[in-house]
């Protein structure tokens, strides 16, 4: 979707996509040489989501039973 742009997590990507395609680069805010998502994530503006911890077997399947019946 236009509205989520995925961040290039590495320099040589965000390289390739400001110069294949400068006006996507400056809509997701990955302009070679200025501030960048990449950054606001180094600097803790930004919190990568953590996967949800692994539960065992049972209450798994008490989730999904609960989740069928509802």
């Amino acid at each position: 979707m236009a509205a989520y742009p995925a961040l290039i997590p590495n320099q040589k990507g965000a390289e390739v996509l400001d110069s294949d395609n400068p006006a996507e680069a400056a809509r997701q805010g990955m302009v070679t040489g200025q501030s960048n998502g990449m950054d606001m994530i180094r600097s803790g503006k930004i919190q990568v989501r953590q996967p949800p911890i692994q539960q065992d077997l049972e209450t798994g399947n008490d989730v999904w039973s609960d989740c069928k019946g509802a």
